[in-house]
């Protein structure tokens, strides 16, 4: 699917999208949703950015889930976003993707609290060309 944002020069296309709810109590990153895609500049695949949607919270007053995206076999995210909530609360934010090579590459969204249990539910990834 491609939509035209009349206020973009860039197109956008949803690459995946995932309501599966997940939780974990982990202190460090750990993988929860992942998906595989392709970069092909020859055929006009050539990704920007990518937008991440993310719904979680923490169950716990006080503490923090902390939701990762990472590319590849990275080591660190390369976007953050962060939940002090104890109720859904959907959060964004862009990644730049246009240093990667043709072929094929992996999101991987990973999850970790500060205490309490983290939950994860909807997720959705855009690529912007």
């Amino acid at each position: 699917m491609s939509i035209y944002h009349p206020l973009r020069t860039s197109r956008v296309f949803l690459l995946t999208a995932d309501e599966t709810e997940l939780t974990t109590t982990s202190t460090s990153y750990t993988s929860m949703k992942f998906f595989n895609f392709v970069v092909d500049r020859t055929r006009g695949y050539g990704w920007n950015k990518l937008v991440v949607y993310a719904e979680a919270y923490n169950s716990t007053s006080g503490q923090t889930t902390y939701v990762g995206v990472f590319v590849d076999n990275e080591t660190s995210p390369r976007l953050e976003l962060s939940y002090a909530t104890t109720s859904y609360t959907l959060r964004s934010g862009e990644i730049t993707v246009s240093d990667l090579a043709d072929g094929i590459h992996k999101i991987d969204i990973r999850v970790k609290v500060t205490g309490g249990t983290g939950y994860i539910r909807l997720t959705e990834v855009h690529a912007l060309i």
